[in-house]
């Protein structure tokens, strides 16, 4: 039979882990394996693999609970071995940890962080960076920024198995940014515009073919979310730079581009051009 199991016997909800066993055959037969995963659950025949070699399979417990895992081999033949001895693998909740979502606060006002921990294997242990160099190992801190800007504090959370999970909380430091961002249009600007390349200035922006239509923001704050719209249409949006896109969709005509930029604090600015499309 099967000489042992190896893998975790303390685990998570919703988490995959791996478990390998071998055994060996006097004939040197390739061999099946059959894994009981506990509970009623039993896998399916794994092979062929080789007499002596270690055979892994992985295994996902959707529910919490304690599972006594066996597995059996068998060779060629159809001749199975007995079920090797029962290892006890305990599955907790799903380990999660929460630094909440947003502190804001001015210099030097002191700020109360909330964090918070379920599942995994309590007690658990804590710890805060701040993101100015200083940490706190709390679980519910306090902490005093002395200069303005955006900051992310991170909490690390331990359990008593040694399995760390960690969350991020997003600071603002000094007063709320009220301006929208600026968007400049890079490309196209007024001109002739052959298959992306301009050839000619003109009072109005022409475009044969396709074309790159390429834009620029800047914000006091960070800017999150861009659009790109035709027509009142979505086309294309973006979290991040390059807020670049390829219209290449065969049209004829008038056209009104809208760029429709946001921030952190959801301060928005649109801008508006009009394309004149040929094919």
């Amino acid at each position: 039979k099967p000489m042992y199991i190896n893998g975790v016997t303390k685990g998570y909800a919703n988490e995959t882990y791996s478990y390998s066993t071998s055994t060996y055959d006097l004939n040197y037969d390739q061999l099946y394996y059959l894994f009981d995963w506990g509970g009623g659950s039993n896998g399916s025949w794994v092979g062929p693999i080789e007499a002596e070699a270690s055979c892994t399979v992985e295994k996902r417990w959707n529910n919490t609970g304690v599972y006594e895992i066996m597995v059996k081999t068998r060779d060629w033949r159809g001749a199975e071995s007995p079920w090797s001895e029962p290892v006890t693998v305990e599955i907790a909740p799903e380990f999660i940890v929460d630094a909440g979502d947003l502190y804001r606060a001015q210099p030097g006002e002191t700020i109360q962080f909330h964090g918070s921990a379920t599942g995994g294997y309590p007690p658990y242990s804590w710890h805060w960076d701040f993101g100015d160099g200083t940490n706190s190992s709390e679980q519910n801190p306090t902490h005093a920024y002395t200069t303005t800007g955006f900051y992310t504090a991170v909490l690390t959370v331990t359990d008593n198995i040694s399995t760390t999970k960690v969350d991020e909380a997003v600071v603002i430091v000094g007063k709320p940014d009220t301006t929208p961002p600026t968007i400049s249009v890079e490309k196209p600007v007024k001109g002739v515009y052959v298959n992306n390349n301009k050839i000619l200035p003109f009072f109005a922006t022409i475009v044969f073919g396709s074309v790159e239509i390429r834009v620029n923001v800047t914000d006091e704050s960070e800017v999150t979310y861009m659009v790109f719209s035709i027509d009142d249409t979505e086309v294309a949006n973006f979290t991040t730079p390059p807020y670049n896109w390829t219209w290449d969709e065969k049209t004829f005509g008038r056209h009104v581009v809208e760029v429709t930029a946001s921030d952190f604090f959801g301060n928005i600015a649109t801008k508006k051009i009009v394309i004149w499309r040929f094919f």
